[in-house]
């Protein structure tokens, strides 16, 4: 796959939370190192960012790295770039911008979520990732929940559940929600959503039980009308070459 895409003159990069992981990386090609801290959202690992980052910076030098996991702030971005750094990788606060494809009910309990408010599990996929705290992912971390299974099996046995109640996208030509209301037109809130990735369209109260990836800085997410606004504000924070 990397010397396909080398030989269309694209960039590899990946993403691993350990530096072992970013040396056989860098062995094999990869163009750029994504070093994801355990504040990341999804698929993450135990080690901080602040510790992490320049650990696979002095690991892979002079392949370049980019921080992934809690940098939501121009300040965040800064802090990245002391610690060896080429740049950021980031996910968590591009969710609330008009171009996001979540519901409408994920995105307001991202924008009301603190940096306390995620938990790491494996109820998802059966490896530790990191998402939002809800009733569901609560529930998994009772005592008496069972133990989630390995990969892919834990993802399989609850892909109905997450389809029903999980964390889902909308089409990017939907318009806000602002009631309990169905978005689209022709489609009770109640009706089977069509297969997808994460599921489709559901109930607003049905989204908020479910569970949704988001990382440690779900602090930091504000409402921003579109990207290029976000992009602007850094712009601000980090001098010209």
């Amino acid at each position: 796959m990397i010397r396909l895409a080398h030989a269309q003159g694209i960039l590899v990069g990946a993403r691993w939370a350990r530096p072992e992981q970013a040396r056989k990386q860098k062995q094999v090609g990869v163009d750029i190192i994504i070093a994801s801290g355990t504040e990341a959202g999804g698929h993450t690992g135990e080690v901080a960012s602040m510790v992490l980052t320049p650990q696979c910076v002095d690991a892979v030098a002079p392949t370049p790295v980019l921080t992934a996991g809690g940098v939501g702030t121009g300040r965040q971005l800064a802090a990245a770039l002391c610690l060896g750094a080429q740049g950021a990788w980031t996910g968590s606060i591009w969710l609330t911008t008009n171009e996001s494809e979540e519901a409408e009910s994920l995105i307001e309990k991202l924008l009301a979520a603190t940096s306390s408010d995620t938990l790491r599990s494996r109820c998802l996929t059966g490896k530790p990732a990191r998402q939002l705290k809800t009733t569901y992912t609560m529930a998994w971390e009772a005592d008496d929940a069972p133990d989630p299974l390995p990969m892919p099996l834990q993802f399989m046995a609850v892909a109905d559940a997450n389809n029903r109640s999980g964390s889902t996208r909308r089409p990017t030509t939907a318009p806000r929600v602002t009631s309990r209301a169905s978005p689209w037109p022709d489609r009770g809130d109640d009706e089977q959503a069509p297969p997808g990735a994460r599921g489709g369209h559901v109930h607003r109260d049905r989204v908020r039980r479910g569970a949704g990836s988001a990382g440690g800085a779900a602090g930091a997410v504000q409402r921003v009308s579109a990207r290029w606004e976000r992009l602007r504000a850094w712009q601000r924070i980090i001098p010209r070459a």
